[in-house]
């Protein structure tokens, strides 16, 4: 009785009969009467793609190739009792082709003539280089969803699960199968930073770190947004870190095979290695003498001098702490960050918190160093005496002393914080109770919003206040969260 469509055996009918297609296009080319396409020199001969019932057919142009090509596609069909689509059949040329040659194929063949570029499976395929134009259906794309988001209502929160989620998938086809201009990925990153830090139609808004720190993964301090380069550079085979070790204890990391002193290992650098080293699997924590101090000694020993001085130059704690493999931006805060994102609180508060991290913050200080207020205009509204950088906003400043004086009296756990790595440090580390780290950072969120609450709309609000908000936003999150995580687990 036959196949009937969407039975199971149908593709594999299909495969069968499109192969004797193929078998005798190699025929032609193995006798020589058919000249393909030779990507390079004494490589292979194509001659034909197949997917499913589309087929691209290449051949040099010439009179002889186009007959036989023509004849081994009519035998098929007659033989398969299949028929060519003649509302797709198109016929592209190179650039290099003599316009009379052109108009000889297109008489004999009789298939309509194709200029620039061209659709295949989705992809734009062209004959040429691909230019922006080209790419014009993934920024419509791109620009419906946005539209269709209403992305001006979203949390920056929100912005980034919907980056990370929907449009860091939207070019990975094309990524995948054809080289993308780097002009167009600069138009894209454009769009995407727009969208993260929410600028509208017509207008500008600061973007508060570099797009290249948003795309570093969270364990360094980013927000795990999928750099669009990078992606391009690993779908080219490269490979591009900018990592390093930050010294703690030292057993973690290799002497010779890990970066440590900077981005690059010492093995892979062009200084010259001493020959203990290589005898045994050396540790950075072998060149630590019995005080926890660089042994200048045995560092003088294995290292030439220009060397040496690097490495007692680097600072290293004067506590027990575990190795971190973090981003060398860190190395001069000594600060952790990957925990930010598994802290007990909203996401808008896990934002903010990694704001502070980076230290990027909008304060007087900060926008006077990128340009945008005047030195003279950098000091307090409130304490015309002091600066208003970030440590002042959260931690130094007389109203909001007083509200972390409160918290220490009513939470024990919560100490004093001489400095904003402290605070960090507090929230990063696991041995305090998840209540106290959660307090902590919704104080801070708390009271960076009541700044910007007398800034913006001269709205005042005392320190107690502040204290009693902070205090009722966290126990009501991580009363929900309980809530939730106690229905999940029933």
């Amino acid at each position: 009785m036959g196949l009937r469509q969407g039975c199971p055996l149908s593709h594999f009918l299909f495969v069968l009969c499109s192969d004797v297609l193929s078998r005798s296009l190699n025929d032609l080319v193995t006798v020589s009467a058919l000249c393909g396409y030779q990507p390079w020199r004494h490589g292979a001969c194509i001659t034909h793609l197949m997917f499913a019932d589309d087929l691209i057919l290449v051949v040099k142009a010439i009179s002889q190739n186009a007959q036989r090509l023509k004849k081994a596609v009519e035998d098929y069909c007659l033989q398969s009792e299949q028929r060519v689509n003649v509302q797709k059949l198109q016929l592209q040329f190179s650039g290099r082709i003599d316009p009379r040659i052109k108009q000889q194929l297109l008489c004999l063949l009789n298939i309509p003539h194709k200029e620039g570029t061209w659709n295949y499976l989705g992809l734009p395929l062209s004959c040429s280089r691909l230019s922006r134009q080209d790419f014009n259906p993934l920024f419509d794309r791109i620009y419906k969803r946005l539209d269709a988001w209403k992305w001006k209502h979203l949390s920056q929160a929100g912005c980034i699960v919907l980056l990370q989620a929907t449009l860091n998938s939207s070019y990975i086809y094309l990524m995948t199968n054809v080289p993308i201009p780097i002009t167009v990925l600069r138009d894209l990153e454009k769009i995407f930073k727009s969208f993260l830090w929410g600028h509208e139609p017509g207008t500008r808004k600061l973007h508060l770190l570099s797009w290249k720190v948003d795309c570093m993964d969270r364990s360094q301090g980013g927000l795990g947004i999928h750099s669009i380069r990078a992606r391009r550079e690993a779908c080219m085979g490269k490979a591009a870190t900018n990592l390093m070790w930050l010294i703690g204890n030292g057993w973690s990391i290799s002497l010779l095979d890990d970066p440590w002193m900077s981005n690059i290992p010492i093995s892979r650098s062009a200084m010259p290695i001493n020959v203990d080293l290589c005898e045994e699997d050396w540790k950075v924590a072998c060149l630590l003498g019995a005080n926890g101090s660089w042994d200048a000694e045995l560092v003088n020993h294995l290292f030439p001098p220009d060397i040496v001085g690097h490495i007692l130059a680097t600072a290293i704690p004067r506590f027990h702490c575990e190795d971190v493999f973090v981003s060398h931006i860190f190395d001069s805060k000594r600060v952790k960050v990957k925990e930010i994102w598994c802290l007990n609180v909203a996401p808008r508060v896990k934002v903010f918190r990694w704001k502070v991290c980076w230290g990027c913050l909008p304060s007087k200080v900060s926008l006077s160093s990128r340009g945008f207020v005047h030195q003279q205009t950098t000091m307090c509204d409130l304490y015309s005496s002091d600066s208003e950088d970030l440590e002042h906003c959260l931690l130094k400043s007389p109203r909001v002393t007083f509200i972390w004086n409160e918290m220490n009296q009513s939470y024990l756990q919560i100490p004093h914080f001489n400095s904003l790595v402290q605070l960090i440090n507090f929230t990063s580390k696991n041995s305090n109770s998840n209540h106290s780290k959660s307090l902590v950072c919704y104080a801070t969120w708390s009271i960076w919003n009541a700044r910007n609450h007398r800034i913006f709309h001269d709205i005042r609000h005392d320190s107690l206040t502040i204290f009693v908000l902070a205090q009722q936003l966290a126990n009501e999150f991580i009363g929900a969260s309980t809530a939730i995580n106690t229905t999940m687990a029933v």
